[in-house]
């Protein structure tokens, strides 16, 4: 009896332990497929906008990239330096090869120097050396930038090579007005009748020296130099003195010692 019924059992166990098996294995397939189906439906849409977002996000830095390298290679060929600002604010000319820059203080009291005082062969030789130099060559197709592209009225020597007109150094012609002013104020204590400045008689004489005194005239107010001229208290006697300050200023032996590695005739006084 008890027999009998431990079969029944165990063979109802087994049937009941086999159907829930596959019943269970019926109702996940069917549950995962009804989730899957979903799945795969939403699948297209998200890897495509995946695919959108990295493509603007890689045209987005290609851009950035881009204009960051523009600005670089921009301020890397506009930047600002000595010779750019010496070119654009200067006359063509072949002498702005040789300029160079140096910071002087200029001397608060005046220190006599041998250039200064009572002239003798010493100075005289100094302010020489100062302005008296020969010519350099101008190229012909930089003339239209100084405003003399033209021949009418001009009279030009041509350099020893024919490719140029022969020039001056201007900054050397501005010396040589002032040192001209020097020895007239000093022509009774030194003989200058061997200058051509001083030939023609005394008429001729100032009016070259007015003309000097002009060109002077016109090159400070040319320049105005906008440095402060500080104000102080004299320690002797309280009155108001001035004092040097820096001023960024051109390298003049650098200049005349290319002029005379470019010179290619005597200087015309």
């Amino acid at each position: 009896m008890w027999k009998v019924a431990q079969d029944k059992l165990r063979r109802q166990l087994r049937y009941e332990r086999v159907a829930t098996a596959s019943a269970d294995d019926a109702d996940e397939r069917s549950y995962s497929s009804d989730l899957t189906l979903p799945i795969i439906e939403d699948d297209a849409p998200i890897e495509g906008k995946r695919k959108w977002r990295a493509l603007i996000s890689f045209a987005f830095s290609s851009l950035c990239l881009f204009t960051s390298v523009s600005f670089f290679l921009y301020r890397l060929r506009h930047q600002v330096t000595d010779e750019r600002c010496m070119r654009r604010m200067s006359a063509p000319s072949p002498a702005l090869e040789a300029v160079k820059y140096e910071w002087l203080t200029f001397a608060d009291s005046f220190q006599p120097d041998v250039y200064s005082g009572y002239p003798s062969a010493a100075s005289e030789k100094a302010w020489g050396k100062l302005w008296d130099f020969g010519a350099f060559s101008v190229p012909a197709e930089s003339l239209s930038g100084l405003n003399k592209s033209s021949s009418t009225g001009d009279f030009r020597v041509v350099d020893s090579h024919g490719t140029g007109v022969g020039g001056l150094l201007e900054g050397a012609h501005q010396i040589h007005c002032l040192n001209l002013v020097r020895q007239f104020i000093y022509r009774d204590h030194w003989d200058y009748s061997q200058l051509p400045s001083f030939s023609g008689g005394d008429k001729t004489r100032r009016h070259h020296v007015d003309h000097c005194i002009a060109t002077l005239r016109t090159v400070f107010t040319c320049l105005s130099d906008v440095t402060p001229y500080v104000l102080v208290k004299s320690a002797v006697d309280g009155k108001a003195e001035g004092r040097g300050l820096p001023h960024k200023c051109r390298v003049y032996k650098d200049m005349v010692n290319w002029v005379n590695d470019h010179s290619v005739f005597d200087s015309i006084e």
